[in-house]
């Protein structure tokens, strides 16, 4: 007598040591992940740093529902030269600067939607071209990009950082990490006043004690006095060209007033500012599907 077994098939993983590594990592594997996709978001937890901040809320849920992110554009500066341009991607548009000073003094070229249906910027191509309108700025999809991701899955970044402490090196002549330092934004510590006292405009003038001279295009300090242990220097250093990042795990915050105003009616009061009306049919979805996780009234 022969007997026949019918049934459905399961995959299911053996535990290795990937797994062990991944509960130190309180990264557990994904259902039918094999391991070199596994290891590779192992990896990323060391690379993509998880947080409460937004890009740490991106870099957190992207891995852990087994996305990845992507670069989405290529942005380079065609403008005239001696000028410091700035790409800022601030919530729902990016603010292109063809010029961009440390001490409150900009030049201010476009603000792209890169948000709303309609606004020319709303999927990658067509931001590709509204850069490349500017005459300013020229951009590109980033290799292996879709052309129609959407451009609001690119999350805030800035091609202008801060550095808020790097050690100096105890030498009259050194290099630092960054190049492209954004002109009088160095600061030192308390330690390092007498050395840094007036800075200089060529190399040559460097001449008595307290004087020194920052080359910001390559990065280079130049001191008359030599640095004694334990000064720090800040500074701003930008970015340009600059490739845009991405991710399919989208984040707003109804604390951003220019998510806000894409959301909500704007009425104008009498002094005029403007508060937030109804909200439109996209804000609506948004509201229902918070209700649903957690069960507040709107408004309190």
């Amino acid at each position: 007598m022969s007997m026949t077994v019918t049934g459905t098939t399961t995959a299911r993983s053996i535990v290795n040591t990937f797994d062990y590594m991944g509960l130190l990592l309180t990264t557990p594997r994904l259902p039918g992940e094999r391991n070199p996709e596994y290891r590779k978001r192992l990896l990323d937890v060391y690379v993509n740093r998880a947080g409460s901040h937004e890009l740490g809320l991106v870099n957190g849920m992207t891995r852990e529902l087994g996305l990845e992110k992507f670069n989405a554009l290529d942005v380079s500066f065609v403008g005239p030269p001696g000028t410091n341009p700035r790409i800022a991607v601030r919530d729902t548009e990016i603010e292109l600067y063809s010029d961009w000073r440390y001490e409150d003094s900009y030049t201010l070229d476009e603000v792209l939607d890169i948000y709303t249906r309609g606004a020319g910027g709303y999927y990658l191509a067509e931001l590709v071209d509204l850069i490349n309108a500017t005459g300013t700025f020229a951009a590109s999809l980033a290799t292996g990009a879709n052309p129609y991701s959407l451009s609001r899955s690119i999350y805030n970044q800035d091609s202008v950082t801060r550095v808020h402490a790097e050690s100096i090196k105890q030498f009259k002549r050194s290099t630092l990490e960054h190049q492209n330092i954004l002109p009088g934004s160095e600061r030192f510590s308390e330690v390092g006043a007498k050395v840094f006292a007036e800075r200089v405009v060529t190399e040559s003038s460097v001449t008595r004690p307290g004087t020194y001279y920052v080359d910001y295009t390559n990065g280079i300090l130049v001191s008359y006095s030599l640095p004694v242990n334990g000064i720090s220097a800040s500074y701003y250093y930008t970015e340009v060209p600059m490739t845009l990042q991405a991710s399919p795990v989208i984040l707003h915050e109804f604390g951003s007033d220019v998510f806000r105003d894409k959301v909500f009616q704007q009425i104008l009061q009498d002094d005029g500012t403007y508060i937030d009306g109804l909200p439109n049919e996209e804000a609506t979805d948004y509201i229902l599907e918070l209700l649903k996780v957690k069960g507040t009234l709107w408004g309190r």
